[in-house]
């Protein structure tokens, strides 16, 4: 199953969990009032979570999408254009040394995250066809799907769609838990950790720390104890770490320092839940200053509850948890019988698996994929196309 619920709580104590291992000088013990929301939060979503389980089971579509080819090849020429106007590629830079910082490379307004989002539906989508229909050419279109990714240095984008694609996975196949499949898992987990501070480490280059050793950087922006730096864990780790522990670490410190008065409904409503690029269209984006609460301007995230408090306080929070599971229910309503179900179960799950570290739901390769399972769906019953099987094993075969 793809259940949101269940990585809200995932979510929650992995934070908490590495967060109380304390690697970091900077940090403060969590306040109460922020323990005491998080064990509401686990309580909650377990409740709500086991109760509609059977509602979050993998599904299949009934029928085989013979296109995707065509929609890869326009991707790339996409892409090949973006990367003609830009004159760069982010990814070549940061190996040679050369060029534009990453982040700052221009590609073409408004069209390349348009393109970077329908990038990331199709890795999805061409998985989701794999998992359903076991064709490898599937496996296939996605795999070079992420080739893009990785040339533009997308390490958040690349994360939230392996994450996306994972659930879908597990979702698909029913894992036995055994001892055998738990030192597997976690040995994969160690690799993907230890790759994820190694391209950190290549990533960070600070213009004063150009002569420290590039594993020793991230111990020296964190603030590293001398427990982790004694420790034999290898310097890579210390970035799986901060990544997760700074965002609640900058929430707590928002809440020990600001009570929260500053905005309107309709603000609170477009910092939260309006993908970014209409968000520029509608409010000042500049208006919340982040960083005058943060607890190193180096890690900026805050989880997704730092504006909602920054507005309203704690009741900004509640509210704000109310609006998007109020939109889930909906959209789910909406997409029950539809072939992109899952594909819209596993991007929410990944923006419910993220919530503390930042709000993902309003970036637009988040925003712009939920939005075309809606824009598929309305066009398959157009042409009155049947979406999914109207009973599915829990291997994903049809039964009828």
């Amino acid at each position: 199953m793809i259940n949101p619920f269940y990585m809200t709580i995932i979510s929650f104590i992995t934070v908490v969990l590495i967060f109380s291992l304390g690697w970091s000088g900077n940090y403060q013990d969590l306040s109460l009032n922020l323990i005491l929301f998080c064990l509401i939060n686990i309580f909650l979503s377990a409740l709500i979570g086991f109760s509609l389980r059977k509602k979050f089971k993998f599904e299949i579509p009934l029928m085989k999408d013979d296109n995707i080819h065509k929609i890869i090849i326009l991707i790339y020429i996409g892409y090949i254009i973006n990367f003609l106007y830009a004159k760069e590629l982010p990814l070549i830079n940061v190996i040679l040394g050369t060029g534009s910082y990453y982040k700052n490379i221009a590609m073409i307004p408004t069209i390349y995250p348009i393109l970077t989002s329908i990038n990331v539906f199709y890795i999805v989508y061409s998985y989701y066809h794999f998992l359903s229909f076991k064709d490898k050419k599937n496996l296939f279109y996605s795999i070079i799907l992420f080739f893009p990714i990785i040339i533009n240095m997308g390490r958040g984008i690349l994360i939230m769609t392996l994450i996306s694609c994972a659930l879908q996975y597990y979702s698909h196949k029913k894992i036995i838990i055994t001892k055998k499949n738990i030192i597997k898992a976690t040995f994969v987990l160690i690799i993907i950790l230890y790759v994820f501070g190694y391209i950190g480490n290549i990533r960070a280059q600070p213009k004063n720390m150009a002569n420290i050793k590039s594993s020793e950087r991230i111990l020296i922006l964190g603030n590293a104890t001398e427990k982790f730096r004694d420790s034999i864990i290898p310097n890579e780790f210390f970035w799986t770490y901060i990544y997760i522990a700074s965002p609640i670490a900058n929430l707590n410190n928002l809440i020990k320092y600001q009570q929260g008065d500053n905005g309107s409904l309709f603000e609170f409503i477009a910092y939260n839940f309006f993908p970014q690029s209409l968000q520029e269209n509608t409010v000042d984006v500049d208006q919340i200053d982040k960083k005058k609460y943060l607890v190193d301007d180096t890690f900026n995230v805050s989880t997704s509850y730092m504006i909602p408090y920054y507005q309203f306080g704690w009741m900004g929070i509640i509210l704000y948890e109310i609006i998007f599971y109020v939109l889930f229910f909906l959209s789910f309503i909406l997409l029950r019988k539809s072939a992109y179900k899952s594909i819209f179960l596993s991007l929410i799950s990944a923006v419910s698996l993220l919530a503390l570290f930042d709000n993902v739901f309003v970036l637009d390769v988040v925003a712009i994929p939920i939005f075309l399972c809606f824009i598929f769906t309305f066009l398959n019953k157009i042409t009155k196309k049947r979406d999914i099987s109207d009973e599915v094993d829990i291997k994903g075969n049809m039964t009828k």
